[in-house]
């Protein structure tokens, strides 16, 4: 006997080959509620009988389930197409609109939650790769063109040399831009900097970035940390100790001392 579809005026009929699955309403008191409520048909009560067919779900309502038991067969071939649990129909292009009833969506945690849930996932996954590999520098070049994008501190200007990019910080006293720190990158991307006039070793940064420079975000962290350290109310005798150890190292680095 042909399965006739529950929804008015749908015309679906059960032959095999015309990827049409017919579906039993729910034993579940509150999804069966929600199938009544949907389907757009006044005062009717389906039977045990009362099927409706694949087209009035949408496609993240399917799952494909195997009921063969038999391990030696393939089980592509005895796959069905089977309703997800809390599942319910929405969609009624020929019904009479006078019929139609505005009823809220229902979606059940595996027609939705997971879906949504697993979109998140790979959204997030999408705008990870794509920060890493905006952040990453390739080359010297790659670096002074992704720093014109950047937003540096107040004062803070980026200059392309022949040899260097030269990141220098400045700061007003008197009406005159006095220069209070700079970070310089080879094109190898190893860097040298300096506070005011002093150099630093760039081991005052290692919590921060190896001896080279890979990331535009490591640039931009060693000259926040650099403005800070520009900042800082030191009294004199510490200061004057720090810059003379610092000016050590340095002049070692250099091959001067």
């Amino acid at each position: 006997m042909a399965s006739k579809c529950a929804v008015p005026n749908c015309k679906s009929v059960s032959e095999a080959g015309n990827g049409i699955t017919w579906h039993y309403f729910p034993k579940d008191q509150k999804i069966l509620q929600e199938w009544i409520r949907n389907i757009p048909q006044s005062d009717w009560v389906p039977t045990k009988w009362s099927q409706i067919c694949s087209l009035h779900f949408t496609p993240d309502c399917f799952t494909m389930e195997s009921q063969d038991t038999n391990k030696y067969r393939k089980k592509a071939e005895v796959q069905k197409q089977r309703i997800r649990k809390g599942s319910v129909p929405t969609l009624f292009p020929d019904s009479p609109s006078y019929l139609s009833k505005t009823t809220p969506l229902h979606r059940s945690d595996n027609c939705s939650s997971e879906k949504r849930w697993e979109r998140a996932i790979k959204d997030q996954d999408a705008a990870n790769a794509s920060f890493l590999k905006a952040d990453d520098i390739a080359t010297f070049e790659d670096l002074y063109i992704k720093l014109q994008k950047e937003t540096l501190p107040d004062e803070t200007y980026t200059i392309q040399r022949k040899d260097d990019i030269l990141i220098s910080g400045f700061e007003k006293q008197g009406g005159v831009e006095v220069l209070k720190f700079g970070l310089i990158i080879a094109q190898d991307l190893s860097f040298d900097m300096f506070v005011k006039t002093t150099p630093l070793d760039a081991s005052k940064v290692s919590h921060i970035t190896s001896s080279k420079l890979r990331t535009v975000s490591a640039a931009l962290n060693v000259v926040a940390w650099l403005k800070n350290a520009s900042g800082l109310p030191l009294d004199e005798e510490c200061y004057l100790k720090a810059l003379s150890d610092d000016f050590i190292s340095y002049t070692k680095k250099r091959g001067h001392g």
